[in-house]
């Protein structure tokens, strides 16, 4: 399998962000990784991206933070599936919180756009899982 293009990684935590940036290129997962330090950013380059602005490019695989202040892993949710233009796309959009709560799990699952809730810390597990679940045919 090769690697992905793009990751685009949701989080307000930067320290999060770094560690799940040196995993994925550890483990060879993707060409780009793109980092929104919030869901209003991650959402205008998005919606840049369809409009190829700037040579951005539409992510393989989105890892959402829930808890962000300003607006949350939920809001961008609410939004992210209100843009036509994303919904032909094959973006494989990934919880990655630090909550447990069955709840915010549960949640998630009402989302058609949400493909999967992992609890952080993202590890080369998770990499690989995704990887098979996901991206077995990906070329």
């Amino acid at each position: 399998m090769s690697k992905l293009n793009t990751v685009l990684l949701i989080d307000d935590d930067e320290i999060n962000n770094l560690i799940c940036t040196k995993i994925i290129k550890k483990n060879d997962f993707a060409e780009n990784i793109i980092t929104c330090l919030g869901a209003k950013q991650a959402l205008n380059y998005l919606q840049e991206a369809l409009l190829d602005e700037n040579d951005k490019v539409l992510p393989d695989l989105i890892f959402l933070d829930i808890n962000m202040p300003a607006m949350n892993g939920w809001d961008f949710l609410n939004q992210y599936e209100q843009i036509e233009g994303l919904k032909n796309k094959d973006i494989v959009l990934i919880m990655l919180s630090s909550s447990m709560y069955v709840d915010d799990i549960n949640r998630a699952k009402m989302y058609d756009s949400v493909a999967d809730y992992i609890t952080k810390p993202l590890t080369a597990a998770h990499l690989q899982q995704i990887r098979e679940k996901f991206f077995a045919n990906h070329e």
